[in-house]
């Protein structure tokens, strides 16, 4: 749909006009009171104005607002883009609207027990709000093919970031349900985005968090994908050349250079791999290993430039706190790369003493509850370097059910499963050898 039509009147749906399929969102919808604050209230275009007398609108919207942006951020502060670029952006999109109330029904969902009275509710509410989000979604593709024959203009900016925003977050409400794999087809459509839009404007906030949201969601697949295809290649220079990674500046968070160095630990490990089963060599090994180190340290030290405990928002233990999840990313991705990489040490460091530091940050939180959405990477690598290790394993096991109390369980329990397997076993003891024997029977898992 073209955004601009989103602010016509004869865009609006009338309060009477209602479809029969609406109204079971929310019980007596139209007897409910009106909340007394509304994150819609402070937009009066027609859209809105027409969203702010739909009780159920308001309480999703207020729903993505309080709690899903703060999951989908690295971490939550003042500066948290999704509160501050997306929702806005919401306003005049009705497919990035639809989106963002689907996106709520969906976690709220996600959170119920399956026996929970309102679990009905909220699935038909799901079902209902990605229909329509589809349904406009696929307009707004069409009106983007068909711009993008001709120079992007200032003026198509906000139809590609409504667009790239509203399949980002269709992506991340399939994310709560995993297995369907529905989530890769909304990754697939984003790099069509990008390609249509071409570079976007490096002076563009939101465009830049877009790309790097982007580039961090297609990281995660890659750490279980076994099988290395060209055009993980190709992406991988794609997104890395839009997103100019190197330069700290245009990071909303910091966390991108790491996402950056599991990719190269990823295609060096894969691309080693082919090496050896046909005889060529793909990759300089050392020349790698040697830009992963740089690439690291880094990603540390941007991150950690980044935080800033002063715009923090949920306890005064949060500033130690972001330094120790950034420490133990440091570790947990050090860790990976000795053992995708076949080595045991490097500059002086052993994987031995990236072991012992990344537990010391996990265990040093004040905090366990704090960043629960971004704990599964360290918490997944602690976990694949406590084989043998009883104790640790329930710890590992317990942490991580806590944060899927706190937050979502997404595909953390098959994360569980898969590290419950790997130390039941004896063959291997790099759980990267372990996940490429059983790709076949242990489907590809998400550590989010």
């Amino acid at each position: 749909m073209n955004i601009q039509m989103t602010s016509r009147e004869e865009s609006v749906e009338k309060p009477e006009e209602r479809t029969a399929d609406s109204k079971w969102l929310w019980p007596n919808s139209h007897s409910t009171p009106r909340p007394e604050f509304s994150p819609l209230t402070d937009f009066a275009t027609p859209f809105v104005e027409h969203q702010v007398f739909q009780p159920e609108a308001i309480a999703l919207f207020k729903h993505f607002t309080d709690v899903i942006a703060n999951q989908l951020a690295w971490y939550d502060d003042d500066a948290n883009p999704w509160r501050n670029l997306i929702v806005p952006l919401a306003y005049s999109s009705r497919t990035l609207f639809a989106a963002i109330l689907a996106m709520s029904s969906g976690n709220i969902l996600s959170r119920m027990e399956n026996n929970h009275d309102c679990t009905s509710l909220h699935f038909r509410s799901m079902q209902f709000h990605r229909e329509n989000a589809l349904k406009l979604l696929s307009k707004d593709f069409r009106d983007i093919r068909s711009l993008s024959a001709m120079p992007w203009l200032p003026s198509h900016s906000q139809l590609g970031k409504a667009t790239l925003a509203s399949v980002m977050i269709l992506s991340y409400l399939e994310i709560h349900f995993p297995t369907s794999g529905a989530w890769r087809l909304h990754l697939n459509g984003a790099r069509q985005v990008i390609r249509a839009v071409q570079k976007p404007p490096v002076h563009d906030r939101t465009m830049t968090f877009l790309v790097e949201e982007l580039f961090a969601a297609t990281t995660w697949p890659l750490l279980t994908d076994y099988n290395l295809d060209v055009s993980i290649i190709n992406d991988n220079v794609e997104l890395q050349g839009l997103l100019g990674t190197a330069t700290c500046p245009d990071q909303a968070s910091g966390f991108a250079g790491f996402c950056l160095a599991l990719r190269r630990i990823t295609l060096t490990e894969r691309l080693s791999q082919r090496s050896k089963s046909d005889g060529v060599l793909h990759i300089d090994t050392e020349a790698a290993f040697a830009k992963i180190d740089q690439t690291l340290s880094q990603a540390r030290s941007c991150a950690l430039k980044m935080v800033r405990p002063e715009r923090l928002r949920h306890s005064k233990f949060e500033g130690q706190d972001a330094k120790h999840l950034i420490d133990a990313y440091y570790h947990a991705t050090a860790v990976y790369k000795f053992r995708a990489l076949r080595c045991t040490a490097t500059n002086g460091y052993s994987i031995d003493s990236h072991r012992l530091q990344l537990l010391k940050s996990l265990l040093a939180f004040r905090n366990l509850e704090s960043f629960a959405q971004d704990q599964a990477w360290p918490l997944f690598v602690a976990g694949t370097e406590s084989k043998g290790d009883a104790v640790s394993q329930d710890w590992i096991r317990c942490r991580f059910q806590r944060i899927i109390r706190c937050s979502c369980a997404l595909d953390r329990p098959r994360v569980i499963s898969f590290l419950e397997a790997f130390w039941a076993q004896t063959e291997h003891e790099s759980w990267i050898d372990f996940g490429r024997q059983r790709v076949n029977d242990l489907a590809s898992f998400l550590i989010l």
